[in-house]
């Protein structure tokens, strides 16, 4: 039996590209916290809610998936304020 395995890697360079990762990572923390899983330091939804504003976790995940959408653009190209 074999198994092939593929890996992609990408190679986050810019700071757009850096910027957009750490936001994905964030939002994938954000989901897992909301099916119960824990972590040490402080929440995501903490570190999410100081930097981008919200009171409940539904206004956070909106603010974030607005400013992966925004980041999102300018690495597109499409240079939306």
């Amino acid at each position: 039996m074999t198994t092939t395995v593929a890996a992609a890697i990408a190679v986050c360079d810019t700071p757009d590209q850096i910027r957009l990762f750490c936001l994905i990572s964030l939002k994938g923390s954000l989901r897992l916290e909301l099916v119960g899983m824990k972590r040490r330091g402080h929440s995501a939804f903490s570190v999410a809610r100081r930097e981008f504003g919200g009171q409940t976790r539904k206004e956070v995940m909106q603010n974030v998936h607005l400013e992966i959408e925004r980041v999102k653009d300018r690495l597109n190209g499409h240079n939306r304020n």
